[in-house]
């Protein structure tokens, strides 16, 4: 083989490869975009895939008939500048896109279920469907300037392997998914440019280089807000970041009332908090107050566990409630950049109380400690406990550590009793506990299930002072009147379908 042939012949592998390392990171990075208007659920995950292969098959066949006409380079070339050029304005014009499609913050769960489905598809189409369409032309045509197609193949999928560790490592960190998806835009460009063509049409790539260079450092973005259904308005953004598991949203905001308050919010796309303070108040007047109730007769020196602890909102609202008759909680949080934001949401911690970055099941099954209290905050995908922390082998995992007359305080986000969701946890939860309670809490989806292992031990009121949110709320048992409602385990636990249902 000539060496021109075997040079050119790398090259258009080069090309194959970027175009795959560009593809993937596409994908992966999409759905952290749209993290902070419609969460990063299952849904939001399928939609995103699906919108890539029905817009890679079309693309696949257009290439092709483009490919038996000729002018492979040039109609290539033309098809990645396209792709990139897409890329890049969609990303700025993502925030005001989003913002119209998303549903109206503090939307019930079942309400925007169809508002999300619709939103994100929506979304996902526009930003998507096109250039994912012009990128899936590279290979017909590739093979049209004489790239063996296994050679395509090898090289596109090895690219999108690279994409992996870069996507889920610092670039997204530290770019944000825009900036991100503005490097995949660049990789493109750059593509375009290692093919043959002509000096003009390589000045076009130059200019849209040069233009895409300085996108890259967009950054994180976040849903805007001015109201929200309880009256408070956004004063000040705190921080944006993207970690490893998620979009971070620290902002300061202002109450009805005049009092301000810390709101950290997570993947959130209805305008919830994960973690929040009121300045000047011990206080919170939600459901970290109410869940207050499983210490009410605990006796001194309690040990507290608390399971998705955030930034340390539940422990300093234990603190607050109880003091000294707690000896320690420990809160176990799945992600470790949260630990920067304690000092906001628990600055007067005890120095008995340890915060640990871990996952919440694999660390309570390391812990060697009887618990009289463990508190269950976790979620996933915006509107449900993550599935290996509802099901009832996890719940096994929980009696073994739980002191004999312990309780068991969850947080669901459910809005409806009766839906499937509540029931499935509380059929659940009968399969270990004997004695349930439900407190749901005004105002809100939100409803703390307290569960003992003997009825004996049950919780109904408590006499000590737990904040505004207990005086809003009403106790009462769940008895299955014929159950048949499902209960989860480890094989079948859909969480997040319960949770959509009404």
């Amino acid at each position: 083989m000539p060496g021109s042939d075997r040079t050119g012949r790398w090259r258009l592998a080069l090309v194959s490869g970027l175009v795959g390392c560009g593809w993937m990171g596409t994908e992966l990075v999409s759905v952290r975009a749209l993290a902070p208007w419609f969460g990063t659920s299952g849904g939001v995950w399928t939609r995103v895939i699906a919108v890539v292969l029905v817009a890679g098959s079309a693309g696949a066949l257009l290439g092709a008939r483009a490919s038996s006409r000729g002018h492979a380079a040039r109609t290539l070339f033309l098809a990645l500048t396209s792709a990139s050029a897409w890329i890049a304005i969609s990303c700025s014009g993502l925030t005001s896109l989003a913002e119209t499609l998303a549903p109206p913050l503090g939307t019930n769960p079942a309400d925007a279920s169809p508002l999300l489905s619709i939103g994100s598809l929506s979304v996902a189409v526009l930003m998507l469907a096109l250039p994912v369409l012009l990128m899936s032309m590279t290979s017909p045509l590739l093979a049209g300037l004489g790239l063996p197609l296994g050679t395509t193949l090898a090289a596109s999928t090895l690219g999108g392997l690279l994409a992996l560790p870069l996507t889920a490592g610092g670039i997204l960190n530290s770019l944000g998914p825009r900036g991100a998806l503005t490097g995949c835009a660049i990789l493109f460009s750059l593509a375009a440019m290692l093919l043959p063509v002509t000096g003009r049409l390589r000045m076009v790539g130059w200019i849209l280089l040069l233009i895409l260079i300085p996108l890259v450092h967009e950054g994180p973005d976040a849903r805007r807000w001015t109201e929200s259904p309880d009256g408070c308005t956004e004063a000040e953004v705190l921080a944006l970041a993207e970690t490893d598991y998620q979009h971070v949203h620290l902002s300061r905001v202002l109450r009805p009332d005049g009092a301000s308050e810390t709101r950290l919010a997570l993947d959130e796309g209805l305008g919830e908090f994960h973690s929040l303070r009121i300045d000047g108040s011990d206080f919170t007047g939600q459901y970290y107050d109410l869940m207050g109730i499983a210490l009410a007769e605990s006796r001194p020196g309690a040990r507290v566990l608390v399971l998705g602890g955030g930034a340390g909102t539940q422990e300093a609202v234990l603190r607050a409630q109880y003091g000294a008759h707690i000896e320690s909680i420990h809160s176990l949080e799945i992600d470790p950049k949260l630990a920067s934001f304690i000092r906001l949401f628990a600055p007067q911690r005890n120095v008995r109380d340890r915060w640990m970055a871990g996952d919440a099941r694999r660390g309570l099954a390391s812990s060697a400690t009887r618990f009289d209290a463990i508190f269950l905050d976790a979620f996933a995908h915006q509107l449900a406990l993550p599935a290996h922390l509802g099901s009832r082998e996890f719940l096994s995992e929980v009696v073994t550590h739980l002191a004999d007359d312990g309780v068991f305080a969850l947080n669901v986000s459910a809005g409806n009793l009766e839906g499937p969701l509540m029931q499935a946890i509380l059929a659940t939860l009968q399969t270990t506990f004997d004695g349930l309670s439900i407190w749901p809490v005004k105002d809100s989806w939100s409803a703390v299930v307290l569960a003992t292992r003997s009825v004996a031990h049950a919780v109904h009121s408590s006499t000590r002072d737990i904040g505004g949110a207990a005086t809003a709320a009403r106790s009462f048992r769940w008895r299955p009147a014929h159950s048949a409602a499902r209960v989860l385990m480890d094989d079948i636990a859909p969480l997040e379908a319960l949770s959509r249902q009404r």
